[in-house]
């Protein structure tokens, strides 16, 4: 077999060196921060940035669903099976993978939930009637929920980025969530097929 030797050596310097003259980043954002300051940007852009936090909370994100064409009812089951054995702080199992659980067999659903777009007049006042006869939780699709709230004096929420519309599989609006047995029966609410004020 052939080894082949390796062996260091000073080949010496093949070109000109320079010394690293970069200036510390934390020192140059400092720096850039008191130009800002002084210029009066800083406050600019502050706030700039509270006006759009304002105006967020005051009218968050619009979620895009369309008024019920079609009425259509159907129902969402909550089951999930048990991924993995789940126990407690002693090691005590008290559910084993597989198994089924279902939140409604502990849990009531109540009140009734109603999705809506509080931007469109007819979907607030069915809303608003329907609160007037039947216990509700109102949760705007779209609108300005604390307007709302100040208005009705009761708490309003709002489905940040659609989490809840695309859980139920809600495509149109006004929209009904409520328990029926150990599932959840969804009502998409077609207006022209019932009284406004119902």
């Amino acid at each position: 077999m052939l080894f082949s030797s390796c062996f260091g050596k000073d080949l010496g310097q093949l070109g000109e060196i320079f010394s690293i003259v970069e200036d510390d980043l934390l020192k140059v954002m400092m720096n850039k921060l008191q130009y800002l300051e002084q210029t009066g940007e800083l406050q600019q852009h502050q706030q700039y940035v509270q006006n759009k936090v304002k105006q967020r909370v005051l009218e968050p994100v619009a979620n895009k669903l369309p008024e019920t064409v079609k009425q259509r009812e159907f129902y969402y089951d909550p089951t999930i099976t048990v991924e993995e054995d789940l126990s407690d702080s002693r090691g005590n199992i008290f559910k084993r993978k597989g198994e089924k659980i279902n939140p409604l067999n502990i849990y009531i659903f109540k009140p009734a939930w109603l999705f809506f777009d509080g931007n469109s007049k007819n979907q607030k006042q069915f809303a608003l009637n329907k609160l007037k006869h039947h216990q509700l939780k109102l949760i705007l699709i779209a609108g300005k929920p604390l307007d709302l709230m100040q208005e009705i004096k009761q708490p309003v929420y709002f489905d940040q980025f659609g989490w809840l519309i695309k859980k139920f599989n809600i495509t149109q609006v006004p929209a009904l969530v409520e328990q029926q047995g150990k599932k959840l029966k969804i009502t998409e609410i077609e207006l022209e097929q019932c009284n406004i004020r119902d």
